[in-house]
């Protein structure tokens, strides 16, 4: 998780791609 969201991608990588 690179994206502001690291947040959220902690748990859902895959938003980050």
């Amino acid at each position: 998780h690179n994206f502001p969201l690291d947040l959220a991608s902690v748990e859902a990588p895959s938003v980050n791609g």
